[in-house]
């Protein structure tokens, strides 16, 4: 007899006993254990509905309180523009900061001493009323058209003495705002020697008299000293980075692998949505 054969009779007996036993069984008795069935049934059912509904509420929960950061994220970070931008207007409002740059040095035997002393006198002036205003600001450039050989300048970085502001590419389109305040996004700090990313708000000084060009304002900030507007080390990881609008990261570096997250971000570029422009009357570079 195969084995095949044995296993088929076990299972007939099995299925005989329970017959068996079924029909010794009283109505009641058969009813009390539909109804058990039923029950256990149920419960089971219950509990994976509500499971499935826990799982679907707490994925809401979870959205809705990332979306909620999100938005505070971007609020800390429009605050901070805001702020960076209303310090960017200093030479408009310091009336001795404008005559330094309507100045004419033209017949001055001594222009290039006078030059050196003026420029000495805006730095310090930006120091005081522009670089001491916020800890996050890296650096702060006042290229003046009449001495452009002598950029006022107060940093916390060793400058590149090779720079010319002139040949960012930047340059020429901020030129052109006429005053409009332009964020540049994530770029190497060429003007030092550290080669830093960084994050910039620039805007062209023109006279408020005739509107000739006076000079080029830069406000600079570390990408990293950026990034503690939404990290302070206790953040959700979730939250890694943002993105200006050509895809460069402003991130802290502790959070994730820059690499990684560029790889990443190309990949999903085209389902990325990308502000080109902050609000009012400020533009993205």
């Amino acid at each position: 007899m195969s084995m095949i054969e044995n296993t088929f009779k076990l299972k007939h007996k099995a299925v005989e006993k329970i017959v068996k036993y079924s029909n010794q069984m009283s109505l009641r008795t058969k009813i009390r254990q539909g109804y058990i069935v039923m029950i256990i049934l149920f419960f089971f059912i219950f509990v994976l509905v509500v499971g499935l509904g826990i799982r679907n509420y707490s994925g809401k929960i979870i959205y809705s309180t990332m979306e909620n950061q999100n938005q505070q994220i971007e609020k800390s970070i429009d605050y901070f523009i805001d702020d960076i931008i209303k310090l960017s207007e200093y030479p408009y409002v310091d009336s001795e900061v404008t005559a330094l740059l309507e100045k004419s040095y033209q017949g001055d035997g001594e222009s290039i001493v006078v030059k050196i002393n003026d420029t000495a006198k805006l730095a310090h002036l930006l120091y005081k009323h522009v670089f001491y205003m916020n800890k996050r600001i890296d650096s702060v450039w006042l290229l003046a058209e009449n001495n452009m050989e002598n950029p006022a300048i107060v940093t916390r970085q060793n400058l590149n003495n090779h720079y010319n502001m002139k040949e960012e590419d930047w340059y020429n389109r901020v030129y052109s705002g006429n005053g409009t305040p332009f964020i540049l996004g994530v770029h190497e700090d060429s003007g030092s020697t550290s080669n830093e990313k960084i994050v910039s708000v620039a805007r062209s000084i023109v006279s408020p008299t005739d509107g000739s060009f006076l000079g080029m304002f830069v406000i600079n900030i570390k990408a990293n000293d950026f990034a503690a507007l939404w990290y302070n080390g206790q953040a959700d990881d979730r939250i890694i980075a943002v993105a200006d609008k050509e895809n460069h990261l402003i991130m802290n570096p502790n959070a994730a692998k820059e690499d990684d997250l560029e790889t990443y971000i190309q990949s999903v570029d085209a389902k990325m949505p990308v502000n080109k422009s902050v609000g009012g009357n400020r533009t993205v570079l």
